[in-house]
């Protein structure tokens, strides 16, 4: 089994998908410093299922994905896809009737990862798995960078044995192996803390069947109290049976009681309800006396008023009629005062009249000073 071709799209400087076809024979990389001839071999053991970003020349799992350029914009997703050629049938067992088998693995930014073979989602396990024993694992003896021969040639005996054991094929058991030794020695420790536990069991069997006992005896107690809980349950309902018979007899007395007064209670809501109409007439009588009253109350007090003005105009009235008695005898005393002076004025003028028409004037002036000093 052989790598025939590498697909590279997104992995480091690879940010355009670029095929590599490897025929027989040898197939040489040339280029200058910094093209990225080194990458192509990291894509290789990274397809692999190469796990340290230290072996892939970075300082984590996102630098093997492209971050850009001045020209060139980041990449969500790096993929590498080696295909292998089986012609030869020597794959593992599960992929023998494979021509040719592609190995992908995937991995997002996000840090999602996946693994495919021949297209179908498989572990990282599954991955290793497959390169056991076929000398092209990450660690392999196939894969021989800068610096590896010297590591080789200074190695100590046990990482020579690695390459040793991988290169005839045993290398695939002998991790079989560690791993059956990790699971019996799980296994081991399970059964190890299986006994603690049956031993803990075995001291705590004694405490445990006392309290089976006391369970059993409990649970023929429990049945005997449920037993007798039941009699007693069923003489409290014969009980209960007949005070409810009792009380339905006497809630029936009680109706017909409450029926009674119910009747008699609307009895007396009837005359309440009479009388009350009689009150409302009593009161509206009694409103419109009120109001009879208030009027003859009102009209006393117009009539007061008037007797009281009328005994003011009278008292004015005497007032003014003892005044005008007054006027009147001050007129009649003047009055007959003026008549007996125009009586002696009339008895002079006579005199005179006389005395001129007698010719006696000196006896008529003695007498006219006579009537003057009179």
């Amino acid at each position: 089994m052989r790598i025939k071709s590498l697909q590279i799209h997104g992995f480091k400087t690879f940010v355009d998908k670029t095929a590599f076809s490897f025929e027989r024979g040898i197939t040489g990389i040339v280029g200058p410093n910094g093209c990225g001839k080194s990458n192509v071999v990291d894509a290789i053991r990274w397809a692999m299922g190469e796990q340290s970003p230290r072996h892939l020349r970075g300082k984590g799992m996102q630098d093997v994905i492209f971050a850009g350029s001045d020209a060139r914009a980041p990449v969500g997703l790096s993929e590498v896809v080696l295909t292998f050629d089986n012609a030869d049938g020597i794959a593992p067992p599960e992929f023998a009737s494979y021509s040719e088998i592609q190995v992908s693995r995937r991995l997002y930014r996000s840090g999602e990862s996946e693994y495919l073979i021949n297209k179908t989602p498989v572990r990282l396990r599954d991955v290793l798995d497959f390169f056991r024993d076929t000398g092209i694992g990450t660690k392999g003896y196939t894969i021989v960078e800068q610096g590896r021969i010297a590591e080789i040639v200074s190695a100590k005996p046990e990482e020579r044995r690695v390459l040793i054991e991988e290169a005839a094929g045993i290398s695939k058991y002998t991790a079989r192996r560690r791993e059956a030794e990790r699971k019996l020695e799980g296994t081991e420790q399970n059964l190890t803390r299986v006994r603690d536990v049956l031993g803990e069991i075995k001291r705590q069997i004694s405490s445990l069947e006392r309290q089976a006992k006391k369970a059993a005896a409990y649970k023929r107690l429990r049945e005997l109290q449920r037993v007798v809980e039941l009699s007693l349950a069923s003489e409290e309902r014969q009980v209960l049976a007949a005070e409810i018979e009792q009380a339905r007899v006497h809630a029936t007395q009680v109706r017909e009681r409450v029926a009674g007064v119910d009747a008699n209670l609307a009895e007396r809501e009837n005359e309440v309800a009479a009388k009350r109409i009689a009150l409302v007439e009593r009161e509206r009588d009694l409103a419109q006396g009120s109001e009879a009253l208030f009027q003859i109350r009102a009209r006393i007090k117009e009539l007061e008023g008037q007797i009281a003005y009328d005994r003011r105009e009278r008292a004015s009235l005497a007032e003014a009629n003892e005044g005008r008695a007054r006027e009147r005898e001050q007129l009649v005393g003047a009055a007959s005062r003026r008549g007996a002076r125009a009586r002696a004025l009339a008895r002079r003028a006579r005199g005179r009249r006389e005395c001129a028409r007698r010719g006696r004037g000196l006896h008529c002036r003695g007498r006219g000073r006579v009537a003057r000093g009179e």
